[in-house]
C-alpha cells in the first residue's frame, strides 16, 4: 500500500518535529481527506482532543480531558473572543474547514505562549489568497436526512479563489 503526504501535510510534519512542545499539526491536505463541516470537527481527529456537540455537530473543545472553557483559541494568532455566557468558551461550529490552511494544537503550555489556558492552546491558520496560486475552486455538497421533515437536506459550500494582480 502506498501513502501520498501533499507537501503541505511535509511541511505540517516538520513543524510538529521541530516544536519545542508538545504539538499537532494538521495540514489542508489531511482536513481535505475527511468530511468534516467546521474546525471543531476536524480537530476530534487529532491525538489527545475530543469534541463537545450540539444539535448534532461538533461545537466546543476538549484538550487533554480539560473542559472547552479551560483551552484558548486563536486564529492566525491572534486570540478569538467567545460568544458563549460564560465568558472563555469559543464555538468552533461557525469556522468552515474549507478555509483552514492548517490546526496547530500546542497541548503544553511553553513561555512564548499566552498562559491563559490549562488544557491546550490551538491556533487555527487560515488560507491566503496568494498561496494557492492563480484560480481554485472548492466545492462540497452535503447530504442530512431529516426526521422530521422526512427528507434529505442538501447543502453546497463552493469558494473560489483567484489572484488577478501579484508582484
Amino acid at each position: 500500500m502506498t501513502h501520498y503526504v501533499g507537501d503541505d501535510q511535509a511541511a505540517a510534519l516538520s513543524q510538529q518535529k521541530a516544536a519545542n512542545n508538545i504539538t499537532n499539526v494538521i495540514a489542508s491536505d489531511s482536513i481535505g481527506n475527511f468530511p468534516d463541516i467546521n474546525a471543531a470537527e476536524a480537530l476530534q481527529r487529532v491525538p489527545g482532543v475530543s469534541i463537545e456537540g450540539q444539535r448534532g455537530e461538533g461545537r466546543f473543545l476538549i484538550v487533554r480531558g480539560a473542559a472547552p472553557n479551560y483551552n484558548s483559541v486563536a486564529m492566525d494568532g491572534a486570540p478569538i473572543l467567545s460568544s458563549e455566557a460564560d465568558g472563555r468558551t469559543v464555538s468552533l461550529d461557525i469556522y468552515p474547514s474549507e478555509q483552514l490552511s492548517r490546526i496547530e494544537v500546542s497541548k503544553t503550555i511553553t513561555p512564548d505562549l499566552p498562559g491563559d489556558s490549562v488544557g491546550g492552546r490551538v491556533n487555527l491558520v487560515t488560507k491566503r489568497a496568494f498561496d494557492v496560486g492563480k484560480r481554485r475552486i472548492n466545492a462540497n455538497l452535503y447530504a442530512v436526512y431529516n426526521d422530521i421533515v422526512r427528507g434529505l437536506c442538501l447543502s453546497l459550500r463552493h469558494y473560489l479563489y483567484r489572484v488577478f494582480w501579484q508582484r
